[in-house]
């Protein structure tokens, strides 16, 4: 560990949801606080704030030194562009310590129109290697939040390329978990319409599961929650540097407690002197409550997920999705509606008390064995949260009553009349606590200033004492633009001081337009006045003629509209086959009116065994023989241990001639670039590399991609509308897919084992699962990545007619992750192309609205 004087501390960045949330959050210690608005972020269902309530928040936030960052953390189809430029230019004006960006068509945007704007990556990109934190840094981003599955191993690789001054980094330490990672979750959005990479996650992750191919059932998909309270000494030394706290859905207990959990682990890494964990010492006593009952504000079980190695530990919780309290007790004895167990902690009146069933809830058969030991249906009622819960109304120790009781003996409590009655054996969990609510609404009654500024400008105030004038000039520092300046007589003044402090007094804030002015003063003001009416009068003027500049403003905010092509020019229809299994190269063996335009192949390791190099090397001589392009795709997740491979491939592929690529991610195309060695390389970008704008069209051709693919989540409204650019001969559509819903590095076989059983045991076995919908999944392991698939498969062969007389000429069918024989596939294809059908397939949101 560094000396403690030398120690830079990561800022803590914590979740904002609502005002108590915010306030919570600044008064606790956060040096940064994130917060979504009304529209575009990707909590879309949290309280959220309105810009007005922003402007005043950010002064709030300015008076502790703490900076607020502003979510735009979605993907925007075109039409949304209209209502996020003004948008962004009040982030701009009110200074904002940054916007989290999802969307390249955002970003190239925000670098366009508002280039003052500081933007960060978000996780929502999926940035998981040394390659995409090079293309954050090319597209402009200063820092990059990191995904969650990453290694501090991996961490630290990537600090030592990129030091702060290029790039900032910042990684999560506290809070849930998505089991997919983030960005590239499409349960909710294909299956619900309700998309989580546009704020409306339907939260299918934590729902009950049934495994069908074996005996069991759970929650196989539900994670625990971060908890990196051991790792912080870790993250100093790689010199992360920002720390982000999960919660923007969650209330002013947890994002209190849970900051200052941390903000007191941090601070007590470096000097007295320099601590910040404190901000209201008259406070302390409250913030010594809120140390006491911390464990009580929203949690699940806690992991440290794959920072200490990808095979640490097991991270899903099957048996809860929710937030579970500390267990202070387990029943010994029911009389009636009495329970009596032993209070392991202190209690008090109107906590709140969970009970759960002794026996756990789900089945697994590598820890049950085959004879089912709980109920499915129980997952449901857990799941809904409507077990044995509720407040205590007293407690009762050696026959007397109270409403408080330190703990360590044996005590009773009244069930409530209409509640279930438990079990003996039962355990008692304590999941609210009075005394935590007590501190927290205290805290929040500390006040903040209040402010009416929504506006900043420069004002320069100069004397001359040589032609005894005062000057003042009034410029918009962003723009350089000057709004009036205008010259005072000076006149002598008997007292020294009392000047400067009345010009700050009259034009600090500009309450009318809601514009603070930054002073600037040169020269000397002392023994000098000017009349208070003169000064007054000039306000006046700036007032109206601000006034007038910010209508303009507003009215002059605006994205420029794509023009359509006066003629669709006709294109010969183009199909891409992507395959990632040798037996599926047959589509080479057709007739030369049926075969793919193009075959794109996916190396994976878990399929092509020990063939290779000499697999490859044969597949672009039969695929040169049949007069049929062969690319190769670059897979979406790239990390460590994949690398070696993946590199092997890639140079071997470029050494036999091979310069088609495909990338699914944007760190792909950093990591080609490198290995290619400047060759001139045809690369296209896969479906994960969102395009639901025309911006995004055009920072990915400005970035050299000779074809983008439409999002599968995506719908026909918007698809007509990304039509209509200037390249459209450039895009494709996906007509055939297996989605994969969740892609994760959270093994839901280590879950069923309790531990990853080596691959000689588990067997990377495919799942079968039902939903409570009673919709039918499928869970692939390809090595130790799990993919989650629907049975059925999303088509829009019937629909292909349609795309085409819209000016869609290049398709896409994709026979990946899933095992199709030759015999299955060349049906589904064939068919497909016609128009038709075989199978029961799903549109995804084509014929509906995505949200």
């Amino acid at each position: 560990m560094q000396s403690k004087s030398l120690i830079k501390l990561p800022k803590l960045l914590a979740p904002a949801g609502s005002q108590e949330a915010f306030k919570a959050a600044l008064l606790t210690g956060a040096d940064e606080i994130f917060l979504g608005l009304k529209q575009f972020n990707a909590r879309k269902r949290a309280n959220n704030f309105s810009l007005d309530e922003l402007k005043e928040m950010i002064f709030q936030a300015s008076e502790f030194s703490t900076k607020v960052l502003v979510t735009l953390n979605v993907l925007i189809q075109q039409t949304e562009f209209k209502d996020l430029a003004p948008i962004l230019d009040a982030l701009e004006s009110m200074k904002v310590g940054g916007v989290i960006v999802q969307d390249l068509g955002v970003a190239r945007f925000i670098r366009k129109y508002f280039p003052s704007l500081r933007m960060h990556a978000s996780t929502q990109m999926a940035i998981h290697n040394l390659y995409g934190v090079d293309m954050a840094l090319e597209l402009g981003f200063k820092r990059v939040v990191l995904a969650r599955e990453m290694t501090l191993r991996e961490i630290k690789k990537i600090r030592e390329q990129y030091p702060s001054e290029l790039i900032e980094l910042e990684t999560f330490c506290h809070g849930s978990l998505c089991y997919s990672y983030s960005g590239l979750c499409f349960f909710s959005g294909a299956e619900g319409g309700r998309s989580g990479n546009r704020g409306e996650c339907a939260y299918t992750c934590r729902k009950p599961y049934k495994i069908l191919s074996e005996p069991g059932h759970g929650f196989l998909f539900s994670m625990k929650d971060l908890d990196t309270t051991n790792l912080l000494e870790k993250f100093v030394e790689i010199g992360i540097d920002s720390l982000k706290i999960e919660g923007r859905k969650k209330d002013a207990q947890y994002v209190a407690s849970t900051v200052r959990q941390y903000r007191k682990a941090l601070d007590s890494m470096i000097p007295q002197s320099k601590k910040n964990t404190d901000r209201f010492q008259g406070a302390s006593s409250l913030f010594r409550l809120l140390d006491q009952e911390k464990d009580f504000s929203y949690s699940r079980s806690p992991t440290t997920l794959f920072y200490k190695s990808r095979y640490e530990e097991n991270v899903i919780d099957l048996n809860n999705p929710t937030h579970q309290g500390i267990l202070v007790g387990h029943i010994e004895r029911l009389e009636r509606r009495r329970i009596q167990f032993f209070l392991k902690k202190p209690l008090e009146a109107h906590d709140g008390l969970k009970i759960i069933p002794k026996e756990q809830l789900f089945h697994a058969k590598p820890q049950h064995g085959v004879k089912l030991h709980s109920d499915p249906k129980m997952l449901k009622t857990r799941y809904q949260n409507k077990e044995i819960g509720f407040s205590v109304e007293a407690i009762y120790a050696d026959g007397k009553k109270a409403y408080y009781h330190p703990g360590l003996e044996l005590i009773e409590i009244v069930v409530p009349e209409g509640m279930p009655l438990p079990q003996v054996g039962d355990a008692v969990f304590k999941v609210r606590s009075n005394a935590l609510k007590r501190s927290i609404d205290q805290i929040l009654k500390i006040p903040l200033a209040k402010v009416r500024a929504t506006f900043r400008l420069d004002a320069i105030i100069e004397i001359d004492r040589d032609v005894q004038l005062l000057k003042m000039a009034i410029i918009d520092r962003k723009e350089e633009v000057l709004f009036y300046q205008k010259y005072f007589e000076l006149s002598p003044s008997l007292s020294r001081e009392g000047f400067l402090e009345g010009l700050q007094d009259i034009f600090g804030l500009l309450g009318e337009v809601g514009v603070e002015l930054d002073l600037h003063f040169k020269g000397s003001f002392d023994y000098l006045f000017v009349p208070k009416s003169h000064l007054k009068e000039f306000k006046r003027e700036i007032v109206e003629r601000i006034k007038g500049y910010l209508t303009q403003k507003k009215e002059n905010v605006s994205i420029p509209v794509s023009q359509t092509p006066k003629q669709i020019p006709f294109l010969k229809r183009f199909v891409s086959l992507k395959i990632d299994r040798p037996e599926l190269d047959q589509f080479l063996d057709l007739d030369a009116a049926y075969r793919p335009d193009e075959l794109i192949f996916e190396p994976k390791k878990a399929f092509l065994e020990s063939l290779g190099h000499t697999y490859i090397g044969d597949l672009k001589k039969r695929a040169d023989l049949a007069k049929v392009p062969l690319r190769i795709a670059l897979p979406l997740i790239l990390r460590s241990w994949d690398e070696p491979f993946i590199r092997s491939m890639v140079q071997f592929c470029l050494s036999i001639g091979i310069n088609r690529f495909e990338c699914a991610n944007i760190g792909g195309l950093s990591f080609l670039k490198k290995e290619s060695g400047g060759k001139d390389l045809d690369i296209t970008a896969d479906f994960a590399i969102y395009v639901l704008n025309h911006e995004a069209i055009s920072q990915l051709k400005e970035l050299g991609f000779s074809k983008v693919t439409l999002s599968v989540e995506d719908d026909r409204p918007n698809i007509k509308d990304l039509v209509q650019s200037e390249y459209r001969s450039s895009q494709k559509i996906i007509l055939f897919k297996d989605i994969p819903l969740f892609i994760a590095e959270s093994c839901s076989l280590t879950a069923l084992h309790n531990g990853c059983p080596t691959s000689k045991v588990c067997g990377y076995r495919t799942l079968e699962i039902e939903g409570e919908d009673k919709e039918i999944y499928e869970v692939h392991h390809e090595l130790c990545k799990s993919i989650v698939l629907n049975k059925k498969p999303m088509s829009l062969f019937p629909y292909i007619q349609e795309l085409e007389n819209l000016g869609i000429s290049h398709f896409q069918v994709d026979f990946i992750t899933k095992k199709y024989s030759f015999e299955e596939a060349s049906q589904i294809y064939l068919n497909g192309l016609e128009g038709r059908d075989i199978m029961k397939t799903t549109t995804s949101n084509f014929l509906k609205k995505l949200l």
